[in-house]
């Protein structure tokens, strides 16, 4: 029973959270589910890989992801599908009960290396000491992004990576029993022929997704009329140079308290100009006609960089 009573009180301090930060900005919060993987990959937690890697991504976009544990916890507490792809009327329920405005599942739908040499098949196949001539790492997923409030699927996308070889020597008797033993934080997992082409199916989805949310920070401080420091650093991908559009936001409510409509108001352009872990310093380079001046709680969306 205490459990029971616990998962509802994190659930409404999840929502209320939201809720305080919705007047000043319009950062989304997204939940990432673990990805179905093939049977035979799902004791390496590869589902749970690629939702971390590609929940590393999303929050270099600006994205407010929750905590997995938090998730899982729910999820299990309600009973509902804990599956990476779900359907529109889950992902409500899901939403409503965890405080987000988007649902992202998905299903990896290839992974694999396969030999393209005479000797022909895969090569999760082979014996270690297997050498070939030639052969492709290949990984593809499904992806589904869902808008909690109205159940409606946004996005519908495939994403792949591939990398190729010239010559390779297996370490291993079979892909899915090295899988099982390696650290997917280690450097042998992030240079191995499969570790490069999933961070490129990763990177391939990051890139579709970003097209629904560009990436944004909030102003946190002022230091003068020209200078203001932001929410995300180089651990967010922010670099020297980096290009920003200044937004003031306002939200428009009904009498029920949903959000209808979002104005924004642009008040210029600046440029990081020094960055920290999680923080990043920002100058105009130009500002808005009559624009007012730029105070905390207002939003930098990232524009097309050239760094110099």
């Amino acid at each position: 029973m205490r459990s029971r009573w616990a998962l509802i009180l994190l659930a409404v301090v999840l929502t209320v959270s939201a809720w305080a930060q919705e007047p000043t900005r319009s950062r989304k919060r997204v939940a990432v589910l673990s990805f179905d993987a093939p049977m035979e990959f799902r004791t390496a937690q590869l589902g749970n890989v690629i939702g971390d890697m590609l929940t590393t991504a999303l929050v270099k976009m600006g994205l407010e992801i929750i905590e997995r544990q938090q998730l899982e916890a729910v999820l299990r507490e309600q009973q509902l599908a804990r599956s990476g792809i779900i359907d529109p009327a889950t992902a409500v329920e899901i939403g409503k009960i965890v405080g987000v405005d988007y649902i992202l599942g998905g299903r990896i739908t290839e992974f694999g290396i396969r030999d393209e040499s005479q000797l022909g098949g895969v090569i999760a196949q082979f014996s270690v000491g297997v050498r070939v001539k030639r052969s492709t790492a290949r990984v593809k997923a499904d992806v589904r992004l869902i808008d909690v409030r109205t159940g409606r699927i946004l996005m519908a996308e495939t994403g792949e990576g591939r990398e190729t070889r010239n010559d390779l020597t297996l370490v291993g008797a079979k892909l899915f029993d090295w899988l099982a033993g390696v650290d997917f934080g280690s450097r042998e997992w992030a240079e191995s022929q499969i570790g490069r082409a999933t961070r490129k199916a990763v990177d391939d989805i990051a890139k579709k997704i970003s097209i629904y949310f560009p990436s944004e920070a909030e102003v946190i401080a002022v230091m003068s009329s020209d200078e203001f420091i932001i929410d995300r650093g180089r651990f967010q991908g922010v670099r020297i140079g980096d290009s920003f559009e200044v937004l003031r936001v306002s939200i428009v409510r009904n009498s029920r308290g949903d959000i209808v409509w979002t104005d924004t108001q642009p008040l210029g352009t600046a440029k990081v100009v020094d960055v920290q872990d999680e923080r990043a310093k920002l100058r105009f380079t130009k500002r808005a006609r009559d624009a007012e001046s730029v105070k905390e709680g207002d939003l930098v969306r990232a524009l097309e960089n050239t760094r110099r």
